[in-house]
């Protein structure tokens, strides 16, 4: 008996695990537990044992599967590796040595032979093939691995499949649910409207701030709509972008305007720091202002006190564009979730009404355009999200004009037409 000596027992059913443990652990060996086979070669992996006994009949992956794998890991290619099973077949045996195996126990394990059993294959017993059933066994189990691998892609192809179709119904559900719920907001709008043009006679002032409060909460309701459509169109072909050249600073002069609505009332303060030199951009105009409100939309609402500040500025042949909030911020572990798919943050005061789709859809808006976007926070001090895009083909020609001395509008004309096509 050899004892500090680790043994690694990978083997799907307890009773047989505990009883193996109790043996070993008896006889002073250290003993490892892996109810499958990719546990398995994990655990075999990291603590390098001196001894493997492996069940041939595991749910995952068949453990002559486990054992090819095993040898072609550094470390491992002459630990001992004893097949452990109930097949008592020669061929089973034959099998087992052609896949990698040292040795095969038989199942039910003899509780008094098995440490004798255990001291030979630690010490260095090694059951042999003859050359030719070596050849024989070695092509059968090659032969095995690769249907086994097939069959594995078919599962996979068919499981893929059937997501794809999921996805699919999915989003034709979003989309007719967007759109009947769109159906008796028209209506609802009209008559707010209406109501508060004094065209069905004077309101009183409490009567103007009820319709304001349906108001706004109309407004929230089909933002809520909108990202459900845009998420539909995501998923079944791609949101479609109306491509245009425009100028960048005309995009945060519509912004802005619509942005002060987000903060009437609030003791939270808008500001914008647009720079002088802001280029053409080549984009969907639309989608682009999409994009920003999302982005404060989503900082108001984690803003009580404070600020959120709209930044825009060029630097080298990128638009860079910014919404820094001093909100609440977001823990380490959440920066990298922000952009998930219907994820909110467990902090979002108030009702929390949301889809958690608006930064989802807006990165996707982005890359759209060939651009990047990404956030920094800190809890406590606020967050700054931040989104880059390329200038357009014709700004850029206009600058390699200027850094030539001339104005070569030809080129700007080129180069925009090359872009568009």
């Amino acid at each position: 008996m050899k004892p500090e000596l680790t043994i690694l027992y990978i083997e799907d059913d307890k009773t047989s695990a505990r009883l193996m443990e109790r043996l070993l652990v008896t006889n002073g060996y250290r003993f490892l537990h892996a109810e499958n086979g990719l546990d398995g070669i994990k655990l075999a992996s990291e603590e390098r044992p001196d001894l493997i006994l492996m069940d041939i009949n595991l749910p995952d992956i068949d453990g002559l599967a486990i054992t090819t794998r095993l040898r072609n890991i550094t470390g491992l290619e002459h630990q001992p590796i004893v097949a452990v099973t109930a097949e008592a077949q020669a061929s089973g045996r034959q099998m087992a040595l052609a896949s990698g195996c040292n040795g095969y126990i038989t199942k039910p394990i003899d509780i008094n032979e098995l440490p004798v059993q255990i001291n030979r294959f630690l010490d260095g017993h090694e059951e042999k093939l003859s050359q030719s059933e070596e050849n024989t066994y070695l092509k059968a189990h090659t032969a095995g691995l690769v249907t086994k691998l097939e069959n594995r892609v078919k599962e996979l192809a068919e499981a893929n499949e059937r997501l794809q179709e999921i996805d699919r119904q999915r989003a034709h559900f979003f989309n007719v649910v967007s759109h009947e719920l769109r159906t008796p907001f028209t209506p609802i709008r009209g008559y707010i409207d209406l109501l508060r043009d004094g065209a069905m006679g004077p309101l009183t002032q409490p009567q103007r701030n009820a319709i304001d409060v349906i108001s706004d909460n109309l407004k929230s309701a089909l933002r809520l709509l909108d990202d459900l459509l845009d998420f539909s169109k995501l998923k079944a072909a791609g949101i479609p972008l109306s491509l245009e050249i425009f100028s960048a600073k005309e995009l945060f002069d519509e912004v802005a305007k619509s942005a002060q609505a987000y903060v009437e009332n609030s003791p939270v303060t808008f500001e914008v720091d647009i720079a002088k030199d802001l280029p053409l951009i080549y984009g969907d105009k639309g989608r682009l202002r999409q994009v920003i409100l999302n982005l404060l939309n989503n900082a108001v609402k984690f803003t009580d006190a404070g600020s959120i500040t709209l930044t825009g500025r060029k630097d080298d042949q990128k638009l860079i564009v910014s919404v820094k909030d001093t909100g609440i911020g977001l823990l380490p572990d959440e920066v990298d979730q922000v952009f998930s798919e219907f994820w909110q943050s467990k902090d979002i005061h108030g009702t929390g009404i949301g889809t958690g789709l608006g930064l989802s859809i807006s990165k996707h808006l982005v890359q759209a355009h060939n651009g990047e976007i990404w956030l920094e926070s800190e809890k406590g001090v606020g967050t700054t999200i931040l989104f880059s895009i390329p200038v357009a083909a014709e700004a850029q020609a206009e600058d390699k004009a200027e850094s030539n001395g001339k104005s070569d509008m030809a080129f700007g004309n080129l180069a925009t037409l090359q872009k568009m096509s």
